[in-house]
C-alpha cells in the first residue's frame, strides 16, 4: 500500500491566474445569487488566489502549481498560516532545507496537508526508534518525499522486519535506497530477494529492485524475461 494520493479533475490553473488578475469568472464556479452564499464563494476563490501565490512564492511555476493542485486540491482549502507555513516550518526542522523544499513537495504535495502530530511525526519518531537519526530521516525525504505518508503498520513495519530479520540487512541499507518502501513486498521484494539468495547473490536494495523484469532476469537469471517467481515464498 502505498502513500495516500488525493486527486480532483475539477479546477484547473487557468481559474486561478485569472482570479489574481482580478477577472472573477462566474461560469462553472456555482456562484449563488443569494446573500451570503455568494459572499462565500468570492471569499473560496481569493483564498485560492492566496494559495497559488504562496505557492509561486516557494519558487514553483504555473505549471508546476497546477499539477500540484490537481493531485492535492485540499491545499486550495487550507489556511496559510495554520497549516501551509505550519508544515513547512516542521519540515524545515527537521532538516530539509528551504532549496530542497520544492522538490519535496513537488514529489508528495500531501507533505501540506498531512497532520504534524498524528502522521508526519509518528512515522519520522519510528524510524528514528529503528536506528536511524533524524538527519537521515531528513535525508531520506529529501531525495523520496512519499516516505512520511506510508502507514508503519501496513508498509513501514512489515518491509523494515522483512529487511533486518529474513534479508539479513542493516536497516542503514535504507538510507541510501528510501524508494525500498515504495515496492511490494509479496510481488516484488520477496520473490526477488529469494532469486538472488537462491544463486548466492548479493547486491543493494537499489540493484536488486531497481531494474526493471527484463534487465533482472538478464542479469541474476541469465534468461530474457523474469517470469514466473520462486517457490520460495
Amino acid at each position: 500500500m502505498g502513500p495516500q494520493k488525493r486527486s480532483d479533475g475539477g479546477r484547473t490553473l487557468e481559474i486561478e491566474a485569472k482570479c489574481k488578475e482580478g477577472r472573477w469568472p462566474q461560469a462553472g464556479l456555482g456562484f449563488e445569487e443569494r446573500g451570503g452564499h455568494r459572499v462565500q464563494q468570492w471569499r473560496k476563490i481569493a483564498l485560492r488566489c492566496a494559495v497559488v501565490s504562496f505557492m509561486e512564492d516557494l519558487g514553483f511555476d504555473e505549471e508546476s502549481i497546477g499539477r500540484i493542485l490537481c493531485r492535492c486540491p485540499e491545499i486550495f482549502a487550507s489556511n496559510i498560516e495554520k497549516t501551509l507555513k505550519k508544515k513547512l516550518k516542521f519540515l524545515i526542522n527537521i532538516g530539509i532545507s528551504k532549496d530542497k523544499l520544492p522538490r519535496a513537495i513537488r514529489k508528495y504535495p500531501e507533505l501540506l496537508v498531512s497532520d504534524i502530530d498524528r502522521t508526519l511525526l509518528p512515522r519520522m519518531n519510528y524510524l528514528m526508534k529503528m536506528g536511524l537519526s533524524k538527519w537521515e530521516v531528513a535525508s531520506m525525504v529529501r531525495r523520496f518525499s512519499p516516505l512520511l505518508g506510508y502507514s508503519i503498520d501496513e508498509v513501514l513495519r512489515p518491509k523494515l522486519e522483512f529487511l533486518v530479520n529474513t534479508m539479513e540487512k542493516p536497516v542503514r541499507d535504507i538510507v541510501d535506497y528510501p524508494r525500498y518502501f515504495s515496492y511490494s513486498l509479496d510481488k516484488k521484494i520477496k520473490p526477488r530477494f529469494w532469486v538472488l539468495k537462491g544463486r548466492n547473490v548479493d547486491c543493494s536494495l537499489k540493484d536488486m529492485l531497481g531494474k526493471n523484469d527484463e534487465d533482472f532476469a538478464a542479469d541474476y537469471m541469465g534468461i530474457g524475461r523474469m517470469l514466473i517467481p520462486p517457490p520460495y515464498l
